[in-house]
């Protein structure tokens, strides 16, 4: 470890020599120009201009088709790739490439934000990612995600109540704008992971955040899912709507409402960093519906069978909402607040 000590320079100026070997080491010259970054815990990173420029390198990814004759196996590929940040993404093949690998490609493209094919050959596809992570906040992808989801349940529980299918398949279609969503918040959090320098321009304000980030994004994407498993579940009863008993519905409509009450409170709690109302929210969901049991149409068993899966359904997205809440108050505990803080004590360096 090496160490200099500040001096005044003029009436305001303060100023700090570099140290001869790094200096000698990124080939600084007088006149070159040093980018000075701010961290989380207000150190600073110095690099040469010179040194940001080589910093700009392009992430590749290349898939081979040939080999990736499973059901979905290319689609997952070219999604991890995605998600870990690939700027280019090549799929090749030692000859033609098949039409259902042609077609997988571009399917999955309609599906992802920011990529796209720029060149097409008999044996070779190349994707191109191109994204800027300043357009997308985090916070604010997160937000739009819980927007999508909670809409998805809303509706797939209205599309039960009022027996109508158009909604239910509505709701399934949604399923695909929530995994957009999903995938690229995931790969922007990848992103930091390994840049950490880019966390203010995205809104994450340390790494910590990254890990809560992560959590609170693949427990609404949970949710999104148990949402179209509900919708599904409508669209099989429509031949069985006349023989559902009222009672039965008024009862999964009770849990449901609980269910996105409790999803609507933790992401509040989340929004306004507040550890009462997580708190609160958790104790809700054991309460309410963590033990709750109940038994459907015992007269028909595939309309029982169907009930209670989407009552089911429903307990498992309030205990989603109740996990979002627990993960609000872990991360809240990082930063100062009225009920807690964080007192570091460093350990005094000699020089």
């Amino acid at each position: 470890m090496d160490s200099r000590k500040v001096q005044k320079i003029g009436l305001k100026t303060l100023a700090v020599s570099l140290p001869k070997h790094w200096v000698k080491t990124v080939g600084l010259k007088p006149g070159d120009l040093i980018i000075f970054n701010v961290q989380p815990d207000n150190s600073l990173t110095l690099k040469p201009s010179n040194m940001i420029q080589k910093g700009r390198s392009e992430l590749s990814e290349i898939i081979y088709s040939d080999l990736c004759n499973e059901p979905n196996l290319l689609e997952r590929i070219i999604l991890g790739s995605y998600v870990l940040g690939t700027d280019v993404i090549r799929i090749v093949s030692s000859r033609r490439i098949r039409g259902g690998c042609i077609e997988t490609v571009r399917g999955i493209v309609h599906k992802l934000i920011g990529i796209g094919i720029i060149q097409e050959t008999a044996n070779e596809i190349v994707l191109q990612c191109s994204i800027d992570p300043l357009k997308f906040p985090v916070n604010i992808l997160i937000r739009r995600l819980y927007i999508i989801v909670s809409t998805m349940f809303r509706e797939a529980v209205e599309a039960l109540m009022n027996f109508g299918i158009d909604l239910a398949k509505e709701v399934i279609d949604r399923e695909n704008e929530a995994n957009t969503v999903y995938w690229l918040i995931l790969r922007l959090l990848t992103c930091v992971q390994k840049k950490r320098d880019m966390m203010p321009d995205i809104g994450i304000e340390s790494t910590f955040q990254i890990l809560s980030s992560w959590s609170i994004t693949q427990y609404l994407e949970r949710i999104g899912d148990w949402a179209q498993n509900i919708a599904e579940l409508v669209v099989t009863l429509e031949p069985h709507y006349k023989f559902i008993d009222k009672g039965d519905l008024e009862t999964i409509s009770e849990a449901s409402n609980k269910a996105y009450e409790i999803c609507y409170l933790a992401m509040q709690s989340l929004y306004k960093r507040d550890l009462k109302l997580a708190n609160s929210v958790i104790d809700e969901y054991k309460k309410e519906l963590e033990k709750s049991d109940v038994l459907f149409s015992r007269k028909n068993l595939d309309i029982g069978c169907a009930l209670g899966r989407i009552e089911y359904a429903a307990k498992r997205i309030a205990e989603l909402g109740a996990e979002i809440a627990e993960m609000v108050i872990y991360s809240s505990v990082e930063s100062p607040n009225e009920l807690c803080e964080t007192i570091e004590k460093k350990p005094k360096i000699k020089f």
